[in-house]
């Protein structure tokens, strides 16, 4: 499951590996968030609000 790849692989927490688990998988590559554990996936792109 890819999400618990990128629980393991980028220390991130597992509510943010859940959701960019999904990102990737539907294909979306950016988020409106604060939290920075989203810029350690390199396929998704973090905006700040």
């Amino acid at each position: 499951m890819l999400a618990i790849s990128l629980l393991l692989e980028q220390n991130i927490d597992f509510s943010d590996a859940l959701i960019a688990a999904e990102m990737i998988e539907e294909g979306v590559t950016e988020i409106l968030s604060y939290d920075r554990d989203f810029d350690r996936i390199s396929q998704i792109e973090r905006v700040t609000p």
